[in-house]
């Protein structure tokens, strides 16, 4: 006896996306080094950063392509697919930092940049920049209420869905109290608004009137 299956739905209506392809090539290379003061300290100039490249397939229509974004999904779905290539999630940083006799750095430049530009251009996109000397950092940096190890960035550039990673310009103080415990106090660029000023309805004018403190432990 056979049994005849009408209107079977091979591809489930939400999106589904394959990986087909990614790889990732991580590098550092040291470009100079100066040679050792009386107090064995040295500066040394380094390149660093990674290649990666994301080959996608979509069975179903989805809004952002260089991840799965859950509230990008088109609904309803119209059983279209299509393929996306890209390496702009690739990451160029240059450091400069002093290097102690006993292998710590005390102080460091460093300036990083990425590929993930406006409106899904490939533009260089600023990622990192700031100084940092003993326990102080200035300049932007992921914020220091973001948690950049909850994910491995090497599946999904974006992260997860629920998860805040935001990179500010920001003073921060940071103490190493144990090999497992770290806490760190910054002033941070708001970005966000936190006043409002009627201006004109229904428009708003919007001004950032104090720095955002944030603890972390």
């Amino acid at each position: 006896m056979t049994r005849k299956i009408k209107n079977a739905q091979i591809v489930p209506a939400f999106t589904i996306a394959l990986a087909l392809f990614q790889a990732r090539t991580y590098a550092q290379i040291t470009i100079a080094n100066t040679e050792p003061d009386s107090t064995g300290r040295k500066w040394s100039v380094y390149l660093q950063g990674f290649l990666q490249t994301d080959m996608m397939l979509d069975f179903q229509e989805m809004g952002s392509k260089d991840g799965i974004v859950a509230p990008s999904i088109v609904i309803p779905q119209r059983n279209s697919r299509s393929g996306y290539i890209s390496i702009k999630q690739s990451q160029i940083g240059l450091g400069l930092k002093q290097i102690e006799s006993k292998g710590d750095s005390s102080a460091s430049v460093y300036a990083e940049i990425d590929f993930y530009g406006p409106d899904g251009t490939t533009n260089p996109r600023l990622r990192h920049a700031y100084v940092q000397w003993k326990k102080w950092l200035i300049g932007q940096t992921w914020s220091n209420f973001s948690d950049v190890e909850i994910f491995p960035n090497i599946f999904d550039f974006n992260g997860a869905n629920g998860a805040m990673f935001l990179r500010s310009v920001q003073l921060r103080y940071t103490e190493q109290l144990s090999d497992q415990q770290v806490l760190s106090f910054s002033l941070e660029d708001p970005g966000t608004v936190s006043m409002t000023i009627p201006d004109s309805h229904p428009e708003w004018k919007r001004k950032n009137m104090m720095p955002v403190l944030t603890a972390s432990y």
